[in-house]
């Protein structure tokens, strides 16, 4: 009577765990987890050496694409459709539609909400990021530690980021030295000092530069560093 009474509890066991492993299995193939990765890169200028995320600015392109994991595998979204928002305004759709190109607010300075949606993958299937539109930036490669600087020709080169071109030559240079328009430069993106001769130990040297983009006026950026002449 005891040995019957246990093959019928270790039966009754061995059912039930069967059962919930059964349940655990196909209730994972029914609803599966899925996963949107989306991803955006901006097609403004950086220069060579430039290992960062190239930043959109106002009135550039961007280029968003969308693919979606299931289960830990890449799932064809070819013939899926996918459906895209802008700040929560439907701005595009259709089937595969994988990758879009939306171009920048006119003014920089803001963030913009990009959601990506696949429902025939779940209600899950969406993601949704922020992007941040600036303004560019310049900097001063000027070479002289301390700010002390010496010679006959002292060199300060601009390095322009996130402005809407391909070439850095298209934009607008305007140099200043103390406060002075410098004109008639072999090449806008940099200018060099002569100080006379005479020129005395501490002389101070401001160097300004703005950089604007003629195709969008809400578009630019400034700098300004200080240099010391110091005779060899």
């Amino acid at each position: 009577m005891f040995s019957v009474t246990k093959n019928k509890g270790w039966i009754l066991a061995t059912v039930v765990l069967g059962l919930a492993f059964s349940s655990l299995v196909f209730g994972q193939g029914a609803d599966p987890q899925t996963e949107v990765l989306l991803n955006w890169t901006s097609q403004t200028y950086a220069p060579n050496g430039y290992i960062g995320k190239t930043l959109p600015t106002g009135n550039s392109w961007i280029t968003a694409t969308v693919d979606a994991v299931q289960n830990g595998r890449v799932v064809n979204i070819d013939k899926e459709n996918i459906y895209w928002y802008k700040d929560d305004q439907f701005i595009d759709g259709g089937v595969g539609l994988w990758q879009i190109n939306l171009k920048a607010p006119e003014i920089p300075g803001d963030v913009i909400s990009l959601r990506a949606e696949i429902p025939s993958l779940g209600g899950g299937a969406l993601k949704t990021m922020d992007i941040p539109i600036v303004q560019p930036v310049v900097a001063l490669d000027a070479p002289y530690p301390g700010g002390y600087a010496s010679g006959t020709k002292i060199k300060v080169s601009a390095l322009t980021y996130f402005f809407d071109t391909t070439n850095p030559l298209n934009l607008k240079y305007n140099w200043k030295i103390n406060g002075e328009n410098v004109k008639n430069l072999e090449s806008p993106l940099y200018v060099e000092l002569a100080p006379r001769e005479g020129t005395p130990d501490g002389f101070s040297m401001r160097v300004e530069l703005g950089v604007e983009d003629s195709k969008n006026v809400f578009v630019g950026a400034k700098r300004a560093i200080s240099l010391i002449f110091k005779n060899n």
